[in-house]
């Protein structure tokens, strides 16, 4: 017993001393981080590759279509390829499947830092992956995890968003029996077309907010889609807009245009006409959109037209008159005819430069020689007087050195 024991302790510190010395850092399989990773490239087996490119902070579409990608959905992917560890080694052989891949995957960092790697068939027992890097003779068991993002379809990785912004001054809707053209030549939209007249701002806003709002509920291979059912076929509202200046007559321009947008919404994809097959001229692609969306651009040129009557400055109205004309009515009741006028009319007030003071009369004559006898007998004859009458009271007689009897 003592034997058995002392012969496992044995093989327990063998296995100890000979495991890897490796750190969790060293034991990735790509030596990467993710925000150093620039371009990622997938080719799946017998398929079209798809390639990631990253600007600044935003990843990019670039095949196999040139598209905004969905930033979260490549997060995702990246992350899980960055973050591949090694679980064990073994020697490539049939079972691995490196030898024809399922997938080529390559890592561009911001430097001259690269990898590529083959990804082959998972395990038979775990969720394991075998992973092959070039120039290394061993292949890598990993995750199988990451498995779950190389399969998605690069749809999947595209921002369904098509127009994250817009600054839209020409917007045409066409439909079978009519046409409504708008334009916006300087700070306000009008209606052009079928009759010329100012616009509801409000109403247009909502206009512009469904074209840039407008996502992608799926994309579509125009394969896979029945002919009658295609926007081209079978065009049941069609939307243009340009962020270009309009020119004099828009509304005479030839259908095709060689710039702007055009959206060209078909059949539904199926009897619960749940969704609409839209195609897309600027970036070309045929998606399905909620059936709502073309709801949206349903609108009339009264449902646009400018609500205000009169445009007139609040401060520069001074009179208001309101005249009520009733004619005489029998039914119910016997009313007789009436006839009244409110008239309202601002205040006029006049400044006030003080508060008033009562005025005070002035002497009527005043002396026009000086006397000849000196000042003091001019102080005693005139100035009194002349105090008494600014302060509105009657003379006094005095006499000098004397009281009256």
């Amino acid at each position: 017993m003592l034997m058995v024991a002392g012969t496992l302790t044995l093989v327990i510190l063998h296995r100890q001393n000979n495991q890897p010395s490796e750190t969790k850092d060293e034991r990735k399989l790509v030596d990467l981080q993710e925000k150093d990773l620039a371009k990622v490239v997938i080719t799946p087996a017998g398929g079209k590759r798809m390639v990631l490119e990253k600007s600044g902070t935003e990843w990019k579409l670039t095949e196999p279509v040139v598209a905004p990608a969905d930033t979260f959905a490549v997060d995702s992917l990246v992350s899980g390829l960055i973050n591949l560890r090694m679980r064990d080694q073994v020697p490539p052989n049939d079972a691995t499947g490196t030898a024809n891949p399922r997938y080529a995957v390559e890592l561009y960092g911001t430097g001259d830092k690269s990898y590529k790697f083959n990804v082959g068939n998972r395990s038979v027992v775990g969720n394991n992956l075998y992973v092959q890097v070039q120039g290394q003779s061993k292949v890598a068991v990993v995750s199988g995890d990451v498995m779950d993002q190389l399969e998605k379809p690069y749809t999947s990785f595209r921002q369904n968003r098509l127009f994250s912004s817009a600054n839209i001054r020409q917007l045409e809707i066409s439909k079978p029996d009519s046409k409504l053209v708008l334009q916006k030549p300087a700070n306000d939209w009008e209606v052009v077309a079928p009759q010329k007249m100012p616009a509801e701002s409000s109403e247009v806003s909502d206009l512009t907010s469904a074209i840039t709002s407008l996502s992608a509920a799926e994309f579509v291979d125009e394969s896979e889609v029945p002919t009658p059912l295609l926007p081209k076929s079978n065009s049941k509202l069609t939307v243009w807009f340009s962020g270009d200046a309009p020119t004099t007559q828009p509304a005479t321009a030839p259908t095709t245009r060689p710039g702007g947008t055009t959206i060209t919404f078909g059949g539904y994809d199926n009897n619960l006409r749940k969704n609409v097959y839209v195609a897309v001229s600027n970036p070309p692609v045929l998606i399905k959109v909620p059936a709502s969306a073309m709801e949206s651009f349903n609108k009339k040129p009264l449902d646009l037209r400018d609500r205000r009557v009169l445009d007139v400055e609040p401060g520069q109205v001074s009179k208001v008159s309101i005249l009520a004309d009733s004619p005489s009515t029998t039914q119910p009741t016997t009313k007789p005819a009436s006839k009244s006028e409110t008239i309202l009319e601002r205040k006029k007030q006049s400044l006030a430069l003080g508060p008033e003071m009562p005025l005070v009369p002035l002497p009527t004559t005043r002396p026009t020689t000086r006397p000849t006898t000196g000042p003091a007998t001019q102080a005693a004859t005139t100035q009194p007087t002349t105090q008494e009458a600014l302060a509105g009271k009657p003379p006094v007689a005095q006499s000098e050195g004397r009281r009256r009897p």
